[in-house]
């Protein structure tokens, strides 16, 4: 994932989901890996604070330094299955306002499963489901990359997420669906390339508007 001058982009391709979450709350002899917040916005607010003159290209340049230290932080939602153990151990607990910590094994592209720590699973809304969120540095149907402990490592994506998905259908039959894309949740989609191959994304965040 890179930021460009007018627009921001993410491919998707499409393929099988691989592995599932280990089950909430199992115990690991080895201390799992954290997988910790991404500092990106509050460090690149910083950076436009700093050089409040700098040009368009310069704040591009300066994002994606940073973008590549940190990880932009995404929501990724959970299947009914993993939600209901959520809020069973929620209910358990002494506090039901204290977060729920999820930890599992996941599958790495490159190498045997590692047990990671995720960030504060967040309640089911009237609107959504429960979801987390990660940093990411790039993420499809199959794999996602995210940052732990400074190094980029390349996971498959379990079962129990659901990615949001954007559809491109046929302006003659809406029901006729031409391309799928998977794309995390913060992002809203602005185009498609000529081709109808690239969909271009959108920021919510008024910094990251250009």
């Amino acid at each position: 994932m890179r930021f460009k001058a007018d627009f921001a982009s993410l491919i998707a391709a499409s393929a099988l989901m691989l592995l599932d979450i280990a089950a909430f709350g199992q115990q690991a002899k080895i201390a799992p890996l954290p997988v910790r917040p991404s500092t990106f916005l509050n460090d690149f607010r910083t950076y436009v604070a700093t050089n409040p003159k700098g040009s368009a290209v310069e704040k591009v340049e300066a994002a994606n330094t940073i973008l590549d230290k940190t990880g932009l932080d995404f929501v990724l939602f959970l299947d009914d299955a993993t939600c209901q153990k959520v809020e069973e151990a929620r209910r358990q607990s002494k506090d039901p306002l204290a977060p729920v910590h999820l930890s599992g094994t996941l599958r790495s592209v490159n190498a045997d499963g590692a047990n990671l720590a995720l960030p504060d699973v967040q309640p089911a809304s009237a609107s959504c489901g429960c979801h987390f969120a990660i940093p990411l540095l790039q993420f499809n149907n199959t794999e996602f990359i995210t940052k732990i402990l400074g190094r980029n490592i390349a996971f498959y994506v379990p079962r129990s997420v659901t990615p949001n998905f954007a559809f491109l259908v046929d302006p003659g039959d809406h029901a006729l669906v031409k391309r799928r894309w998977a794309i995390p949740d913060r992002l809203t989609p602005i185009g498609v390339s000529f081709d109808e191959n690239v969909l271009f994304l959108g920021f919510r965040e008024p910094e990251l508007g250009d």
